[in-house]
Protein backbone atom coordinates (compact mmCIF):
# COMPACT_ATOMS: atom_id res chain seq x y z
CA UNK A 1 0.00 0.00 0.00
CA UNK A 2 2.88 2.19 0.32
CA UNK A 3 4.40 1.76 -2.59
CA UNK A 4 0.96 2.32 -4.43
CA UNK A 5 0.48 5.69 -2.32
CA UNK A 6 4.15 6.73 -3.66
CA UNK A 7 3.29 5.69 -7.12
CA UNK A 8 -0.34 7.64 -6.97
CA UNK A 9 1.19 10.83 -5.48
CA UNK A 10 3.91 10.55 -8.57
CA UNK A 11 1.35 10.15 -10.95
CA UNK A 12 -0.93 13.76 -9.68
CA UNK A 13 2.71 15.46 -9.36
CA UNK A 14 3.73 14.60 -13.16
CA UNK A 15 -0.63 14.92 -14.22
CA UNK A 16 -0.60 18.38 -12.66
CA UNK A 17 2.76 19.59 -14.01
CA UNK A 18 0.99 21.30 -16.99
CA UNK A 19 -2.37 22.28 -14.71
CA UNK A 20 -2.95 24.81 -12.07
CA UNK A 21 -3.86 23.43 -8.81
CA UNK A 22 -7.42 24.83 -7.38
CA UNK A 23 -6.81 28.17 -6.43
CA UNK A 24 -3.76 29.01 -8.70
CA UNK A 25 -4.18 33.09 -9.95
CA UNK A 26 -4.13 33.06 -13.60
CA UNK A 27 -1.49 35.79 -14.25
CA UNK A 28 1.12 33.64 -12.26
CA UNK A 29 2.36 36.20 -10.20
CA UNK A 30 1.67 34.48 -6.95
CA UNK A 31 2.51 30.53 -8.05
CA UNK A 32 5.43 28.73 -7.84
CA UNK A 33 5.57 29.50 -11.81
CA UNK A 34 5.14 32.56 -11.80
CA UNK A 35 7.85 36.10 -11.60
CA UNK A 36 7.94 35.74 -7.95
CA UNK A 37 9.41 32.24 -7.64
CA UNK A 38 6.57 31.84 -4.76
CA UNK A 39 5.99 28.07 -3.71
CA UNK A 40 2.10 28.66 -3.06
CA UNK A 41 -0.77 30.34 -4.95
CA UNK A 42 -2.71 32.45 -2.71
CA UNK A 43 -6.37 34.48 -3.65
CA UNK A 44 -8.59 36.32 -2.13
CA UNK A 45 -11.98 36.20 -3.28
CA UNK A 46 -14.25 37.88 -1.10
CA UNK A 47 -15.45 40.41 -0.61
CA UNK A 48 -13.82 40.85 -3.80
CA UNK A 49 -11.15 39.59 -6.10
CA UNK A 50 -10.38 42.64 -7.54
CA UNK A 51 -7.06 44.49 -5.86
CA UNK A 52 -9.08 47.68 -4.23
CA UNK A 53 -12.23 47.57 -2.40
CA UNK A 54 -14.01 50.20 -0.18
CA UNK A 55 -16.17 49.76 3.00
CA UNK A 56 -17.60 52.11 5.75
CA UNK A 57 -17.21 49.26 8.27
CA UNK A 58 -14.61 48.80 11.23
CA UNK A 59 -13.46 45.19 9.95
CA UNK A 60 -13.43 43.44 7.04
CA UNK A 61 -14.57 39.70 5.90
CA UNK A 62 -11.98 38.06 3.71
CA UNK A 63 -11.80 34.71 2.47
CA UNK A 64 -9.84 32.70 -0.35
CA UNK A 65 -7.32 29.72 -1.58
CA UNK A 66 -4.08 28.57 -1.19
CA UNK A 67 -2.84 25.78 -2.47
CA UNK A 68 0.86 24.22 -3.92
CA UNK A 69 1.93 23.66 -7.42
CA UNK A 70 2.02 19.88 -6.66
CA UNK A 71 0.89 16.84 -5.78
CA UNK A 72 2.48 17.11 -2.39
CA UNK A 73 -0.29 16.38 0.18
CA UNK A 74 2.05 16.82 2.97
CA UNK A 75 3.04 20.35 1.51
CA UNK A 76 -0.78 21.21 1.61
CA UNK A 77 -1.89 20.10 5.05
CA UNK A 78 1.22 22.06 6.48
CA UNK A 79 0.17 25.20 5.08
CA UNK A 80 -0.12 28.38 7.80
CA UNK A 81 -1.98 31.07 6.31
CA UNK A 82 -1.47 34.63 8.01
CA UNK A 83 -2.56 38.71 7.60
CA UNK A 84 -1.44 41.80 7.90
CA UNK A 85 -2.11 45.26 7.67
CA UNK A 86 0.57 47.61 6.97
CA UNK A 87 -1.73 50.59 7.83
CA UNK A 88 -2.76 49.64 11.43
CA UNK A 89 0.22 47.52 11.94
CA UNK A 90 -1.88 44.66 13.17
CA UNK A 91 -1.80 41.04 11.96
CA UNK A 92 -3.33 37.63 12.73
CA UNK A 93 -4.01 34.07 11.53
CA UNK A 94 -6.96 32.91 9.54
CA UNK A 95 -8.77 30.14 10.28
CA UNK A 96 -8.31 27.62 7.33
CA UNK A 97 -9.63 24.36 5.64
CA UNK A 98 -8.63 21.62 3.78
CA UNK A 99 -10.29 20.79 0.56
CA UNK A 100 -9.87 17.19 -0.12
CA UNK A 101 -10.03 15.52 -4.05
CA UNK A 102 -10.16 12.15 -5.49
CA UNK A 103 -8.54 10.24 -8.28
CA UNK A 104 -9.36 6.71 -8.94
CA UNK A 105 -11.01 6.08 -5.62
CA UNK A 106 -7.97 7.37 -3.81
CA UNK A 107 -8.72 10.85 -1.69
CA UNK A 108 -5.60 13.64 -1.80
CA UNK A 109 -5.35 17.06 -0.36
CA UNK A 110 -6.15 19.09 -3.06
CA UNK A 111 -6.54 22.87 -1.98
CA UNK A 112 -6.91 24.74 1.12
CA UNK A 113 -9.64 27.79 1.82
CA UNK A 114 -9.11 30.43 4.42
CA UNK A 115 -11.02 32.84 6.14
CA UNK A 116 -9.96 36.38 8.09
CA UNK A 117 -11.51 38.98 9.74
CA UNK A 118 -9.37 42.25 10.08
CA UNK A 119 -9.77 45.12 11.92
CA UNK A 120 -9.56 49.08 9.54
CA UNK A 121 -8.54 52.43 9.61
CA UNK A 122 -9.42 54.88 8.29
CA UNK A 123 -7.76 55.59 4.92
CA UNK A 124 -6.62 53.20 2.75
CA UNK A 125 -5.35 49.59 4.58
CA UNK A 126 -3.32 47.79 2.80
CA UNK A 127 -3.58 43.93 3.48
CA UNK A 128 -1.33 41.37 2.97
CA UNK A 129 -2.36 37.13 3.16
CA UNK A 130 0.56 34.98 3.32
CA UNK A 131 0.90 31.26 3.07
CA UNK A 132 3.63 29.59 4.83
CA UNK A 133 5.07 26.02 5.11
CA UNK A 134 7.19 24.02 8.14
CA UNK A 135 10.32 24.98 5.24
CA UNK A 136 9.17 28.31 5.01
CA UNK A 137 8.34 28.61 1.74
CA UNK A 138 5.93 31.21 0.69
CA UNK A 139 3.08 33.14 -1.27
CA UNK A 140 1.26 36.34 -0.46
CA UNK A 141 -1.57 38.45 -2.19
CA UNK A 142 -2.10 41.72 -1.10
CA UNK A 143 -5.00 43.89 -1.79
CA UNK A 144 -5.83 48.15 -0.58
CA UNK A 145 -9.67 48.53 1.48
CA UNK A 146 -10.51 51.73 1.42
CA UNK A 147 -12.74 53.35 4.53
CA UNK A 148 -13.37 56.51 4.27
CA UNK A 149 -15.43 57.51 7.21
CA UNK A 150 -15.60 55.91 11.05
CA UNK A 151 -18.99 53.86 11.34
CA UNK A 152 -20.50 52.50 14.54
CA UNK A 153 -23.41 50.19 16.30
CA UNK A 154 -26.90 50.19 16.98
CA UNK A 155 -28.27 47.48 19.05
CA UNK A 156 -31.05 46.71 21.59
CA UNK A 157 -33.04 43.84 22.24
CA UNK A 158 -37.00 42.38 21.37
CA UNK A 159 -38.28 40.68 24.55
CA UNK A 160 -41.42 39.80 25.93
CA UNK A 161 -43.08 41.92 28.62
CA UNK A 162 -41.61 39.35 31.32
CA UNK A 163 -38.40 39.84 29.32
CA UNK A 164 -38.12 36.71 27.72
CA UNK A 165 -36.54 37.58 24.24
CA UNK A 166 -38.74 37.43 20.95
CA UNK A 167 -37.41 35.34 18.10
CA UNK A 168 -37.99 32.83 15.85
CA UNK A 169 -36.54 30.54 12.78
CA UNK A 170 -35.85 32.03 9.60
CA UNK A 171 -38.83 33.95 8.01
CA UNK A 172 -40.23 33.36 11.24
CA UNK A 173 -38.20 35.08 13.58
CA UNK A 174 -38.27 38.85 14.07
CA UNK A 175 -37.49 41.17 11.69
CA UNK A 176 -35.34 44.00 12.80
CA UNK A 177 -35.07 46.63 9.99
CA UNK A 178 -33.06 50.21 9.78
CA UNK A 179 -33.89 52.95 7.53
CA UNK A 180 -32.16 56.94 7.23
CA UNK A 181 -29.16 59.08 5.87
CA UNK A 182 -29.08 56.61 2.32
CA UNK A 183 -29.03 53.33 4.22
CA UNK A 184 -31.77 50.16 4.23
CA UNK A 185 -30.91 46.64 5.92
CA UNK A 186 -32.63 44.21 8.16
CA UNK A 187 -31.54 41.29 10.65
CA UNK A 188 -33.54 38.82 12.20
CA UNK A 189 -33.20 39.04 16.61
CA UNK A 190 -31.08 36.25 18.20
CA UNK A 191 -32.88 33.72 20.42
CA UNK A 192 -32.27 36.13 23.55
CA UNK A 193 -33.94 38.88 21.49
CA UNK A 194 -31.14 40.93 20.91
CA UNK A 195 -29.96 42.56 17.51
CA UNK A 196 -26.93 44.91 16.12
CA UNK A 197 -26.04 46.62 13.26
CA UNK A 198 -23.22 47.54 12.53
CA UNK A 199 -21.15 49.85 9.87
CA UNK A 200 -23.77 52.49 11.23
CA UNK A 201 -22.20 55.97 9.50
CA UNK A 202 -23.25 59.62 11.94
CA UNK A 203 -26.93 60.26 10.65
CA UNK A 204 -30.44 59.86 11.68
CA UNK A 205 -32.46 56.82 11.67
CA UNK A 206 -35.57 54.74 11.91
CA UNK A 207 -36.24 51.63 13.66
CA UNK A 208 -39.23 49.15 12.95
CA UNK A 209 -39.90 45.51 14.07
CA UNK A 210 -42.07 43.17 11.55
CA UNK A 211 -43.38 39.79 12.25
CA UNK A 212 -45.43 36.62 10.86
CA UNK A 213 -47.11 36.26 14.56
CA UNK A 214 -49.22 39.32 15.30
CA UNK A 215 -47.28 41.50 18.11
CA UNK A 216 -48.00 44.52 19.40
CA UNK A 217 -44.90 45.83 20.01
CA UNK A 218 -43.97 49.19 22.17
CA UNK A 219 -43.07 51.28 20.69
CA UNK A 220 -43.73 50.93 17.05
CA UNK A 221 -40.97 52.26 16.08
CA UNK A 222 -37.70 54.08 17.66
CA UNK A 223 -35.98 57.30 15.95
CA UNK A 224 -31.93 56.89 16.48
CA UNK A 225 -29.63 59.35 15.42
CA UNK A 226 -26.22 58.13 15.76
CA UNK A 227 -23.30 61.12 16.75
CA UNK A 228 -19.67 59.55 16.84
CA UNK A 229 -20.64 56.87 19.02
CA UNK A 230 -22.27 53.50 19.21
CA UNK A 231 -26.15 53.73 20.47
CA UNK A 232 -27.21 51.09 22.48
CA UNK A 233 -30.56 49.84 24.62
CA UNK A 234 -32.68 50.72 21.53
CA UNK A 235 -35.36 47.83 23.16
CA UNK A 236 -38.85 46.66 21.65
CA UNK A 237 -41.30 44.73 24.06
CA UNK A 238 -44.32 42.86 22.99
CA UNK A 239 -47.43 41.21 25.19
CA UNK A 240 -46.42 37.68 25.03
CA UNK A 241 -47.30 34.12 26.39
CA UNK A 242 -45.51 30.57 26.08
CA UNK A 243 -46.70 27.52 24.29
CA UNK A 244 -45.03 24.58 24.88
CA UNK A 245 -44.42 20.78 24.29
CA UNK A 246 -42.83 17.72 23.48
CA UNK A 247 -42.57 15.16 20.94
CA UNK A 248 -41.70 11.68 21.44
CA UNK A 249 -41.31 8.62 19.94
CA UNK A 250 -44.15 6.04 21.46
CA UNK A 251 -41.24 3.07 22.62
CA UNK A 252 -41.82 1.69 26.01
CA UNK A 253 -38.87 4.35 27.01
CA UNK A 254 -40.20 7.24 25.11
CA UNK A 255 -37.57 9.92 24.21
CA UNK A 256 -37.40 13.15 22.14
CA UNK A 257 -37.64 13.33 18.31
CA UNK A 258 -35.32 15.95 16.09
CA UNK A 259 -36.21 18.28 13.81
CA UNK A 260 -39.42 17.66 13.69
CA UNK A 261 -41.41 21.00 12.09
CA UNK A 262 -44.14 22.47 14.45
CA UNK A 263 -46.28 25.06 12.57
CA UNK A 264 -48.33 27.42 14.53
CA UNK A 265 -51.24 29.19 12.99
CA UNK A 266 -54.27 31.73 13.90
CA UNK A 267 -54.99 34.63 15.59
CA UNK A 268 -53.89 36.02 12.36
CA UNK A 269 -50.10 34.39 12.97
CA UNK A 270 -48.49 31.86 11.39
CA UNK A 271 -44.74 30.45 12.44
CA UNK A 272 -42.31 27.04 12.12
CA UNK A 273 -40.27 25.68 14.71
CA UNK A 274 -37.69 22.63 14.51
CA UNK A 275 -37.42 20.48 17.63
CA UNK A 276 -34.54 20.48 19.60
CA UNK A 277 -32.26 17.32 20.48
CA UNK A 278 -34.73 16.55 23.63
CA UNK A 279 -38.17 16.90 20.91
CA UNK A 280 -39.36 20.26 22.60
CA UNK A 281 -40.68 23.31 20.59
CA UNK A 282 -42.12 26.99 22.02
CA UNK A 283 -43.49 29.49 20.77
CA UNK A 284 -44.02 33.02 22.19
CA UNK A 285 -47.70 34.67 20.96
CA UNK A 286 -50.26 36.94 22.47
CA UNK A 287 -53.62 36.10 23.28
CA UNK A 288 -55.47 34.15 20.97
CA UNK A 289 -56.75 30.69 19.60
CA UNK A 290 -53.97 28.41 17.66
CA UNK A 291 -53.61 25.25 16.02
CA UNK A 292 -50.55 23.50 16.31
CA UNK A 293 -49.64 20.73 14.11
CA UNK A 294 -46.03 18.49 13.84
CA UNK A 295 -44.85 17.50 10.27
CA UNK A 296 -42.14 14.88 10.43
CA UNK A 297 -38.76 15.28 7.98
CA UNK A 298 -37.76 11.69 8.60
CA UNK A 299 -39.35 8.28 9.42
CA UNK A 300 -42.73 8.82 11.47
CA UNK A 301 -46.14 8.37 9.86
CA UNK A 302 -48.35 9.84 12.27
CA UNK A 303 -49.12 12.18 15.50
CA UNK A 304 -51.04 12.04 18.37
CA UNK A 305 -52.60 14.12 17.93
CA UNK A 306 -52.66 15.36 14.66
CA UNK A 307 -52.85 18.87 15.96
CA UNK A 308 -53.75 20.81 19.01
CA UNK A 309 -55.98 23.78 19.49
CA UNK A 310 -54.39 25.78 22.28
CA UNK A 311 -56.31 28.91 23.99
CA UNK A 312 -53.83 31.94 24.99
CA UNK A 313 -55.77 34.06 28.21
CA UNK A 314 -52.43 35.87 29.67
CA UNK A 315 -51.06 33.53 31.05
CA UNK A 316 -48.77 30.01 29.32
CA UNK A 317 -49.70 27.18 28.30
CA UNK A 318 -47.39 23.86 28.67
CA UNK A 319 -47.40 20.64 27.90
CA UNK A 320 -48.75 20.42 24.59
CA UNK A 321 -47.15 17.18 23.70
CA UNK A 322 -47.60 14.94 20.69
CA UNK A 323 -46.63 11.21 20.39
CA UNK A 324 -45.27 9.79 16.75
CA UNK A 325 -44.54 6.80 15.53
CA UNK A 326 -42.06 5.23 13.09
CA UNK A 327 -42.30 4.58 9.64
CA UNK A 328 -39.53 3.75 6.56
CA UNK A 329 -41.11 6.55 4.51
CA UNK A 330 -40.59 9.78 4.61
CA UNK A 331 -43.24 12.34 5.30
CA UNK A 332 -42.95 15.55 2.74
CA UNK A 333 -42.78 19.24 4.77
CA UNK A 334 -45.95 20.83 4.22
CA UNK A 335 -45.32 23.75 1.75
CA UNK A 336 -46.09 26.80 4.70
CA UNK A 337 -42.58 25.24 6.25
CA UNK A 338 -39.35 27.21 6.78
CA UNK A 339 -36.17 26.72 4.23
Amino acid sequence: MKDLHFNISMFLALSMSGLCASGCSEDGGDSVTGTRGEAFGVTITSPSSEPTYSTVCNSVFLSGAASVYSGDADALGGITVTWSNQTTGTSGLASSTLEWCDFLGYPYVCGLHWTATVPLAVGDNLITVTATDPSNRTGHRSMTVSKPILSYSVSGKAVSEHGIGLWGYGESGIKIALAGAGTSTYQYTEQDGSYSFSCVVNGSYNLTLSSPINYTFSPVDRPVTVTDADVTGQDFSAEAYLISGQVTLTYSDPFGVTWVQITLTGANSSATYSTGSAGGYSFLVPNGTYTVEPHCVFGCSSFTPANRTVTIDHGDVLRQDFAATTSSTPRALPARAPD
